[in-house]
């Protein structure tokens, strides 16, 4: 018998034999007699020739040197793989049991022990029941896997199955090598992959995400779900809904925070249930279980910068799905303290020192989903002193090639300029930091996602009547305009050739003719710039192709509102209404009176009321300005406004003299005197969440 502990070595003849050295005592004598088997003579007596007789004693001599050979390997523990599978075979319990740790011991040192033959015999004893047969012959498995040939001949030998089954063992050593087995097939042949997942190996995986101690285990069974999870949406619904993975992983990222590997791996299975379109029930999900303050702790420890760019990612993916009514300012001011250090570190040593440029890529992505459409957030933004902050960040980042960053960072000062308690006041700051000058860079790029995320800030931007007078006394106002109105042009041609064009990124042109509309709309508000447009030969057509287009006609109100904006205050001047006279926009007016968008009719009425007092339009008014014929349309019952009523849906910007009821009635729900729309869009109803709608540009 074998004692229960042992000390062994192993080497490799140039004989090619296999040397096993140990303090195990040599077999009694008469297991050595069994191998000492004399083979008879097959041959047949008759008819023999005297040559063969002659040969016989030679013979004889052969067979006895084999044998003794056999003697001599068998005490001095050396072993061809032939001798060991015989062994393996072998009827007696301790025969095999020391050729399965003759097998073990040389497996660690030399994949050539891998054959078919020898694996299939492995895989045929961990059926054993034997304890310590099973647990030398898995770990006898796991040395092969770590040998390419190992691993092709243990796919192929179709023992996939019984190392997922060994997961479930009460032994931890089975485990450990089931595992590290499992995942080498899982990292290195792909063909294992889906077979795994029928084979359950994912539920199986999931169970060990509780209750281990060793974090390198805890990595690789995480690592193993991530392979598992990548690329098949129905496994990770599995994992994350009938495994409860999503919690385990919550867990994991809460009681492992001071183990990096095990942050990575886990933090990478959640950025792979929050990736995609269908993703979002997984997204609630996560958020339920504080998925985002979780990985917000983690990414306060994190060291390494890849482990923080990895949660970042995450973030980003996670965000998009938060609640409107949600707080955040903890993770706004962290993703802000980022952006800050990254900016301290180009502006005072011409690099970045600390935080990467993916990391700080990565935060304004996450800052621009959290701030669409939470107050909260937005608010968070303005009074932690953002506004500046993402302002340098643009500062610093003019060009083209920077636009992973800036585009994000717009978004967020566009959404956190508009429709919140302190929107004015945000605007009124963009200003103070000389924002004007560093928007006109961006949309200088002709980047379509940053040319529309830059509108927006323009529009939102543009309400404050100082910020007007501050931009048109700083003589900004001129390249402003000139490239808003080159953009609006380029995308009016794009649209005549393709109604539904797009750019190369994804980016609508109609949008883009929106957000140009939307910005000259808030600009012309000042009677310089007014003057200025009035001037220009070239816009009036644009704007009058655009109205007629059968599309604005139909659904696009944001599009119609705009546009009338800007004939709204170029029409306040004679030479304005006599421009607007010349290109005949009588029938696009008389259609947009019959729009049922209330503030498009607004507008066209307010057009059509300048243009008869310029002397051109003989159409009829009511004394109360309403177009004659329409009825009272923005009086609701009880004299109460159908804008008043309407609260804050429409966002602001819009004129007082047009809107005034409802501009004095958001004055004393929102404390501000003008709010900027929070995005150009087709739909100003407030969604539940950020997940029924999103910024295209992102």
């Amino acid at each position: 018998m074998f004692e229960s502990t042992f000390q062994q070595r192993v080497t490799y003849s140039s004989s090619s034999y296999y040397c096993y050295e140990s303090t195990v005592n040599p077999p009694e004598s008469d297991a050595r007699t069994e191998t000492l088997i004399d083979f008879p003579n097959q041959e047949s007596s008759k008819g023999d020739t005297m040559v063969s007789r002659l040969a016989e004693p030679a013979k004889n001599v052969r067979r006895a040197i084999e044998n003794l050979l056999a003697l001599q390997r068998e005490n001095d523990g050396k072993y061809t793989v032939e001798d060991l599978l015989r062994q393996m075979r072998s009827a007696d319990q301790e025969t095999v049991v020391r050729a399965v740790k003759h097998v073990y011991a040389v497996s660690k040192n030399d994949g050539s022990i891998a054959t078919k033959e020898m694996i299939d015999e492995l895989l045929r004893v961990t059926r054993s029941g034997d304890p310590e047969l099973v647990r030398n012959a898995v770990g006898a498995l796991s040395h092969i896997s770590d040998h390419p040939n190992g691993r092709m001949f243990l796919f192929r030998s179709e023992g996939l199955a019984e190392i997922i089954r060994m997961l479930g063992s009460e032994d931890e050593a089975v485990v450990r090598y089931a595992l590290t087995t499992l995942h080498r097939l899982l990292q290195h042949i792909e063909s294992t992959r889906p077979m795994a997942r029928q084979l359950g190996a994912t539920p199986a995986l999931t169970r060990l995400l509780e209750g281990w101690r060793m974090p390198k285990m805890l990595s690789m069974a995480a690592d193993a779900v991530h392979i598992l999870i990548f690329d098949d949406v129905n496994e990770r619904n599995r994992f994350a809904l009938d495994c409860d993975g999503a919690r385990r992983l919550i867990r994991l990222l809460t009681t492992h925070e001071d183990q990096p590997k095990v942050v990575m791996t886990a933090v990478r299975c959640v950025r792979v249930l929050c990736a995609g379109q269908d993703a979002s029930h997984l997204k609630h999900l996560l958020i339920e279980k504080d998925a985002l303050f979780v990985l917000y702790t983690n990414l306060k420890k994190a060291e390494e910068a890849r482990t923080r760019i990895t949660i970042l990612a995450c973030l980003r993916n996670l965000s998009d799905a938060v609640s409107n009514e949600q707080d955040h300012a903890v993770i706004v001011i962290a993703l802000l303290d980022i952006i800050k250090e990254s900016e301290r570190a180009i502006g005072g040593r011409g690099h970045l020192q600390g935080y990467s440029e993916e990391e700080v890529m990565f935060a304004a992505g996450v800052l621009s989903n959290l701030t669409c459409n939470n107050v909260n957030n937005k608010a968070t933004v303005y009074e932690a002193n953002g506004i500046g902050t993402l302002v340098d960040v643009l500062r610093l980042r003019p060009d083209k090639a920077d636009e992973m960053v800036t585009e994000p960072a717009l978004c967020t000062l566009r959404h956190s300029t508009a429709r919140h308690g302190n929107s004015s006041a945000a605007q009124r700051a963009f200003a103070r930091v000389d924002g004007w000058e560093v928007v006109v860079k961006q949309l200088e790029t002709l980047r379509p996602p940053v040319v529309k995320a830059a509108l927006g800030v323009v529009r939102n931007a543009a309400i404050p009547r100082e910020n007007r007078i501050s931009l048109v006394e700083s003589r900004m106002v001129y390249p402003l305009l000139s490239v808003t109105m080159e953009i609006l042009t380029s995308a009016a041609a794009e649209l005549r050739m393709d109604v539904g064009a797009t750019s190369d990124d994804g980016v609508s042109m109609w949008e883009i003719a929106e957000a140009s509309g939307g910005a000259l709309h808030q600009l012309a508000a000042h009677e310089t710039v007014a003057g200025y447009l009035i001037e220009d030969a070239a816009l009036l057509p644009v704007i009058k192709e655009l109205l007629e287009n059968p599309e604005t006609v139909a659904a696009d109100e944001v599009m119609q509102r705009e546009l009338l904006g800007v004939l709204y205050q170029m029409s306040k001047t004679e030479e304005g209404c006599a421009r607007i006279e010349g290109i005949e926009l009588g029938g696009a007016l008389q259609r947009a009176l019959r729009s049922p968008h209330p503030s498009v009719v607004t507008y066209a009425a307010g057009v059509m009321k300048n243009l008869e007092r310029g002397g051109a339009s003989q159409r009829r008014f009511n004394d109360d300005g309403t177009v004659y014929g329409t009825g009272n349309w923005h009086r609701g019952v009880g004299g109460v406004s159908e804008y008043q009523s309407m609260g804050s849906e429409l966002g602001d910007g819009y004129e007082p003299e047009l809107f005034g009821a409802r501009h004095a009635h958001n004055d004393a729900l929102h404390g501000g005197d003008n709010y900027g729309l929070d995005r150009i869009d087709h739909s100003f109803r407030m969604p539940h969440n950020n997940s029924d709608w999103f910024d295209t540009d992102l």
